[in-house]
């Protein structure tokens, strides 16, 4: 649910995450913002039309995704995280 999502956005130490943008009906763009402004690279999951790279996504997977899909997801967040760390940031 939403209110989890944002706590969990806000205060669990990751270094990317996997996001669903339909939480029981709520859209997730709060949880996205708040990923990006703690600079977490993510993957927006979603069935329906979303503005993946507007909202800040590294990689946009759509609904329904086989596990290769989630695979190339986490590779790219991975890359992005290694982009991340040569660059000191």
């Amino acid at each position: 649910n939403l209110p989890d999502a944002l706590t969990a956005a806000e205060e669990v130490d990751v270094d990317c995450a996997l996001l669903d943008m339909n939480l029981h009906g709520e859209r997730a763009d709060l949880v996205a913002g708040c990923l990006n402004k703690r600079g977490i690279p993510f993957a927006i999951l979603s069935g329906g039309e979303i503005e993946a790279k507007e909202l800040g996504a590294v990689v946009f997977v759509p609904k329904p995704y086989r596990f290769e899909d989630i695979e190339r997801a986490i590779d790219a967040l991975n890359l992005k995280i290694a982009e991340r760390g040569r660059d000191g940031s």
